[in-house]
């Protein structure tokens, strides 16, 4: 089987025998839609350009002699619909313009515009001449670039023969967005290239323009234009569309019969699944960049790939900053810490509108951050009430991400920094058995934190603390509160994943008192702890789960003073 990681030309894929998923029953119901101009918004490396390609191929009149040599076998070659290679396609894809700074991205999107136009109208040698090409890239602006070649279009009578295809229309948006709120509001101004390219298109769908599709990944910048391009409809939520882009629990069955035995549908579910990007979807799908990965990487006879995340989807999610400092800092580390201690975060409904501009900076609160990381895919929709949909992160590759942040807000904070190195050390003691070093580096980051900070601690500020120092889900995947009986959650649960038959896992009971406690208490809490510990140890995971290490950990301040190893011994730390 040849697995089409990285692979986003339909006609390679097909014609040259990889897999394919078909998605083609959408095009049917993309069609019979009222509305003429669809968003689609999805995570990166999800397979959008994919499914904007495999658009083009069906719909380009230029391409009609290669509608059954790349769809034989796919539900719409048996199922045809009326405008099957009845359009030109005019492609855009803005994911390589320069964002080192504003001047780079304008120019870069007026190359852009300039580079498709010309294609387009070469590919379509019939309808326009040498000289019609000449005279509409020569144009400065692109919307006067866009504005001109919808006049070549209309002076040859060629009706709405247009069919707009942008693919990733916000990358370079969303890079600029990463370097900073300012810059993306000058890059929306009135005045700017960005918002009369999209006025010009609106424009164009009065005269020559059928139909538009774009895809991207967040809402913001079709949202800042405000009324520039107005016509658009996001579909993004709408559950009908929810398993398009994207592999579902079924479409992946072939590439684990590929594997073999060893391929593991739970272990490809636990990192790359968990995605419901509606409300009202029942079923999950995959990150298909994910799967495919895994597929590749995977080793007969040593089963998994010796890294689960893949190196390129980590670089393209590492935006979760950039998403947070939206809002100021309280905001940022009040959600990043409610994400990671709870593993889930609620709110009414998600955000409809997303408009940043000098403006309107002041509209964007919690609620608005919640929504774009569901738009990002950093977290997803997990449960939907009469009140409140509720928020998750998806799967441990995004949880890793999530750790591995928090554990450079903490570092930022205590001015205390954690060594690769060593802390390579600590997991590798880990999977000897060893907890020390794991208590160590918290402790080394809760003496850097500040008097004030003090103040919040608890239990589950310690937890945080702790799984900020677990982000290699390579070797272990951490589980906050869970659930281990009908009545009872362990407050942190490292479940093997590196070598599960021999490596141990961990129940951490975590427990904390202030700084002047007296002895008596902290027994108590020991006490306390040892107890639950006894009932998580009889509980079915725990009699399930092999090697496994119990451990109540007792924190005052900023020092573990108790260390107890529940039905296999104890170990305790003097009090102060």
């Amino acid at each position: 089987m040849k697995l089409s990681y990285g692979v986003s030309s339909f006609e390679k894929l097909r014609s040259e025998g990889y897999f394919y998923v078909d998605k083609t029953k959408y095009i049917e119901v993309l069609e019979h839609l009222p509305e003429a101009c669809v968003v689609m918004l999805r995570p990166r490396r999800f397979g959008k350009t994919l499914f904007a390609n495999m658009l083009g191929y069906y719909y380009d009149r230029f391409h009609a002699a290669k509608f059954d040599p790349l769809f034989t076998g796919t539900y719409i070659h048996g199922h045809p619909t009326p405008r099957k290679n009845a359009y030109m396609i005019l492609k855009f894809n803005f994911s390589a313009i320069n964002t080192e700074t504003l001047e780079n991205a304008n120019e870069g999107f007026r190359e852009s515009v300039m580079t498709s136009t010309d294609l387009f109208m070469g590919l379509h040698h019939d309808a326009f001449t040498k000289e019609d090409r000449r005279q509409v890239v020569a144009r400065q602006k692109p919307n006067d670039i866009l504005m001109a070649l919808f006049s070549k279009i209309e002076e040859k009578k060629l009706g709405k023969a247009v069919y707009v295809i942008i693919d990733e229309y916000d990358h370079f948006a969303n890079n600029i967005l990463s370097q900073g709120k300012e810059m993306f509001k000058d890059l929306v101004r009135t005045d700017g290239y960005v918002r009369p390219f999209y006025e010009a298109l609106k424009k164009g769908t009065e005269t020559v323009v059928d139909r538009i599709f774009i895809t991207g990944v967040m809402p913001i910048l079709l949202d800042s234009l405000t009324s520039g391009f107005n016509i658009a409809v996001n579909l993004s939520t709408d559950e009908r569309f929810n398993e398009m882009i994207g592999f579902t629990d079924e479409e992946i069955t072939p590439i684990l019969e590929y594997l073999g035995a060893q391929g593991g549908r739970e272990e490809i579910r636990t990192y790359y699944d968990g995605y419901r990007f509606s409300p009202n979807a029942d079923q999950t799908v995959y990150n298909s960049d994910m799967v495919l990965y895994y597929g590749l990487r995977f080793k007969p006879g040593n089963g998994r790939p010796d890294n689960i995340i893949d190196i390129n989807v980590v670089s393209d999610y590492r935006k979760i900053r950039a998403i947070l400092s939206i809002g100021n800092k309280e905001m940022e580390e009040e959600i990043l810490t409610q994400i990671v201690q709870q593993d889930k975060i609620s709110i009414n409904q998600i955000s409809e509108l997303f408009v940043l501009t000098r403006e309107t900076e002041f509209l964007f609160d919690a609620k608005s951050i919640v929504s774009l990381l569901f738009y990002m895919g950093y977290l997803t929709i997990t449960e939907k009430s009469r009140l409140a949909i509720t928020f998750q992160i998806p799967n441990m590759v995004l949880k890793s991400l999530y750790l591995d942040y928090m554990q450079y807000v903490l570092m930022k904070r205590s001015r205390v920094r954690i060594d690769g190195m060593k802390k390579d050390e600590m997991m590798r003691d880990l999977v000897d058995g060893g907890i020390d070093l794991l208590i160590s580096f918290t402790e080394n980051l809760l003496k850097g934190l500040s008097n004030r900070d003090y103040r919040q601690f608890d239990e589950k500020y310690i937890k945080v603390v702790m799984l900020s120092l677990l982000s290699d889900v390579n070797i272990y995947i951490p589980h906050s509160e869970y659930e281990v009986s009908a009545d009872g959650y362990v407050d942190l649960y490292l479940q093997a994943a590196f070598m599960p038959e021999v490596s141990p896992s961990y129940f951490i009971e975590l427990k904390y008192v202030k700084a002047k406690t007296v002895k008596s208490v902290i027994d108590k809490k020991e006490m306390e702890g040892r107890e639950a510990m006894k009932k998580y140890a009889q509980s079915p995971v725990a009699q399930q789960a092999k090697n496994l290490l119990c451990y109540v950990l007792v924190f005052q301040k900023d020092r573990c003073v108790r260390k107890v190893r529940e039905a296999g011994g104890s170990e305790r730390r003097k009090t102060p």
